[in-house]
């Protein structure tokens, strides 16, 4: 090869290389505003640089890449442990990170892939990135590059057969490098959500050694501990037990790391370990969202965190915390329907901390008749209507309950009218989906074979939502009843109250007369809820009632230990205490409800819980500023104070997208005001260049808001409606109460367009309790 050939080769070389650092930085001047440089897949996810954060605080990991960068190496094995905690959003940002240190580090777009695991689509963006840069990579990373592309070849979930030839794949790469820990642990990740696909794992006891290994070289390997316990979870928790001690030491900054080992105590039965652990990974998330402007929910594992904990907290009778976090994740601001979330397959809707909390709020004042609690949260949102039939159905119980509970028949008569008037609503909305579902099957040409086998599944599906609405008539019904003296009655309708748990079952089953049958539901209750407090003081209650001494002195003894944390003045507590005190003056002893405190098992070292974060998410403080109208005056956030107002900032009069949002945001001016909200936007033009927005207005007139000019960006960075990664604004909706916090955000590449719903969403956070 000759000289020039040789020169012509370094400078397309050099040109690439030059292109991809370009690119990396990108420019603010370049492409559709909003959107990133980089492609369709950057356009999702976060936007805002990422810290370096200390190895012992997010886990230890060493994942070795071809880079020119060493900032850029620890920011990819960063990356890599937030994987292995699967804290995607976060994760995501470490490695787009890692491309800022070096443009050319072709494993950081793999990362990207990882982190869209759930997105096949996307992730297969990002490893088309790695194309350009394939000389780059050693001969290691390019099997992971190849193992992984024909997974992510299609838009919908990975076949079974695509799974299974992932897991060759990565076995085969553990057999040529037997030293690589992260081979290892990517071997068991993929093996055991293949399991979770219907492609059964051959020997969990194998894996498992594969992961005893790496934790023998490697003691705090997040990944290697992590997975132990989804290994052996539901299958036998005792042998992943030493993992869920030492799971969130292994990276404390980290909430799913805290989380996991919940998963291990709850199968064993040791609730007040779970709810340690859940509580850890609470606070450890809202420290976070809190100090990065998060909406709570952005967390995929947030609402299912914290509703577990409420759970468990329940089951221990924690009632008055578990209500406090209830209400808390009832105050959360929602995500906006269809909003995408890293790291889930689709987005929330019905598993929102807002739905799960309610739902929670409802089931724990019922359990645990906490009728003044009910009476007053009556005028609050907490328990406000349900848009959803088969969450109202649970409300309006409640409600008939609550009324029962405190002598007010004529009010439980009122409420259970309203919850019988779900029954033919719940029932129309079923036939209604099956003639939409016929309709569409229509539309598609479909043969009357396949349009019927439709109509019936939509049919067969929503089906349990009619028999959820009937059981709880059924059981407001027969409280109703009950109550009148009609007794008979009453009992018909006990037979269908299908959605009573075993231990409300078994108390009206008692007050019913059916003792027998009271006392065999209650047994049952404490069988199946096994370490769970109301089931087991229940039967406590109910054997003596029966005057079955000796049996409900055994039972009481047992309950003491349930007991030790509980709130002392439950319903139920205070009726057994009353028990107790009889039965320990029959016995000559005396003692408190609770029991000593037990000696516990091996629980890890455990850090202050105040230390992680705190135990509510609060909404953080919005950042002030001083802006231009277009003359001399200048308008800041303290003319709001006491007043909310929506913060809309816009990518200036040349977005049309932009302009399309300022159009439908403008004729809901006047109901916005109605809620005491007001409206400011916020361009990035010029003030001599604000007359180029009021000239787009449809009315003619202008906005009926004022339009506020930053061209320095200054608080768009503030807001973080700003890409650090590309030196760019994005476009961001900020409510912000009268208090300056931020009760809602939206920060995104393309503007937010659904008015409609975000009033309605104001109205309701606006509302809520400080």
């Amino acid at each position: 090869m000759n000289m020039n050939m040789l020169l012509l080769r370094g400078l397309g070389v050099f040109g690439l290389l030059w292109g991809v650092f370009l690119l990396g930085r990108g420019r603010a001047d370049e492409g559709l505003a909003g959107h990133s440089l980089y492609g369709e897949a950057f356009n999702e996810g976060p936007r805002q640089a990422a810290a370096l954060l200390e190895p012992e605080e997010v886990g230890r990991v060493d994942f070795a890449v071809s880079t020119v960068s060493p900032k850029a190496q620890r920011f990819f094995n960063q990356g890599v442990a937030q994987l292995h905690s699967f804290w995607f959003y976060e994760a995501e940002r470490s490695f787009r990170q890692a491309l800022q240190g070096d443009p050319t580090c072709a494993m950081a777009y793999w990362g990207l892939a990882m982190a869209n695991r759930n997105h096949p689509k996307r992730a297969r963006e990002f490893l088309e990135k790695v194309e350009p840069l394939r000389f780059k990579l050693s001969e290691k990373e390019k099997r992971w590059v190849d193992a992984f592309r024909p997974f992510f070849a299609k838009d919908g979930p990975p076949s079974q057969d695509a799974r299974r030839a992932l897991s060759e794949a990565l076995e085969a790469m553990a057999f040529d490098f037997p030293e690589d820990a992260e081979i290892k642990v990517w071997v068991v990740l993929q093996a055991w959500e293949n399991s979770n696909h219907g492609v059964a794992i051959g020997s969990r006891e194998g894996l498992d050694a594969l992961l005893r290994e790496v934790l023998a070289e490697q003691r705090w390997h997040p990944g290697a501990h992590h997975l132990r316990i989804h290994l052996w979870n539901g299958v036998d928790d005792r042998r992943a037990l030493r993992s869920a001690v030492v799971c969130g030491q292994t990276g404390p900054l980290v909430a799913h790391l805290w989380h996991m080992p919940g998963h291990t105590f709850s199968r064993l039965k040791r609730y007040e370990d779970a709810a340690w652990q859940q509580e850890a990974s609470a606070r450890a998330d809202h420290a976070w969202t809190i100090s990065h402007h998060l909406l709570p929910d952005e967390i995929h594992n947030y609402a299912h965190n914290n509703d577990w904990l409420v759970g468990n907290l329940g089951f221990v009778g924690r009632v008055r915390e578990a209500l406090v976090l209830a209400r808390n994740m009832m105050s959360l601001p929602q995500l906006a329907p269809q909003t995408p979330v890293i790291g889930s397959s689709r987005p929330l809707e019905g598993r929102s901390s807002y739905r799960l909390g309610g739902r929670r709020l409802v089931q724990l004042l019922g359990e645990y008749e906490q009728w003044g609690e009910v009476e007053a949260l009556s005028a609050t949102s907490y328990l406000a209507e349900r848009e959803d039939f088969v969450e109202e159905a649970a409300r309006l119980e409640l409600r008939v309950e609550a009324a029962v509970g405190q002598g007010k028949g004529k009010e439980a008569r009122e409420w259970l009218a309203r919850l019988e008037a779900l029954e033919p609503r719940v029932k129309a909305e079923r036939f209604e989906a099956a003639d939409r579902e016929e309709a569409a099957a229509k539309k598609e040409s479909k043969a009357e074979a396949e349009v019927s086998k439709r109509v019936h599944a939509v049919l067969k599906e929503k089906l349990s939502r009619v028999q959820g609405v009937e059981a709880r008539v059924a059981a407001g019904r027969m409280m109703v009843l009950l109550a009148e003296g009609l007794v008979n009655e009453a009992a018909v309708e006990l037979q269908s109250a299908k959605e009573l748990s075993a231990a409300r079952k078994a108390l009206y089953q008692w007050r019913l007369g059916d003792q027998e049958a009271a006392l065999k539901t209650a047994r049952e209750a404490v069988e199946k809820g096994a370490g769970e407090l109301l089931p087991q003081a229940r039967e406590v209650e109910l054997l003596w009632l029966a005057q079955r001494r000796g049996e409900a002195l055994a039972a009481w003894s047992k309950l003491q230990k349930l007991a030790v944390s509980a709130d002392a003045d439950l319903p139920v507590l205070q009726r057994v205490a009353a028990v107790r005190e009889a039965a320990e003056a029959e016995a000559g002893s005396a003692g408190p409800v609770q029991g000593p405190e037990p000696v516990r098992p091996e629980v890890g070292v455990r850090p202050n819980l105040d230390a992680i974060g705190p135990f509510r998410w609060a909404p953080p403080q919005a950042a002030g500023w001083s802006l231009s109208a277009g003359g001399e005056e200048r308008h800041g956030l303290e003319e709001w104070k006491g007043r909310p107002v929506l913060l809309m900032f816009y990518l200036g009069s040349g977005c049309i997208h932009c302009i399309e949002q300022l159009n439908q945001f403008a004729p809901l001016t006047a109901e916005y005001a109605k809620a005491g909200i007001g409206m400011v936007a916020v361009s990035t033009d010029g003030p001599e260049k604000l007359h180029k927005t009021m000239e787009k207005a449809k009315s003619g007139g202008g906005f009926p808001f004022l339009v506020l000019a930053d061209p320095a960006l200054e608080a768009f960075k503030a807001y973080r409606a700003y890409d650090d990664f590309e030196q760019k604004p994005l476009h961001g909706l900020f409510l912000i109460d009268g208090g300056g916090r931020i009760r809602w955000q939206n920060v995104s590449y393309q503007p937010f367009t659904q008015p409609e719903w975000l009033l309605k969403e104001a109205r309701r956070l606006l509302e809520l309790p400080d």
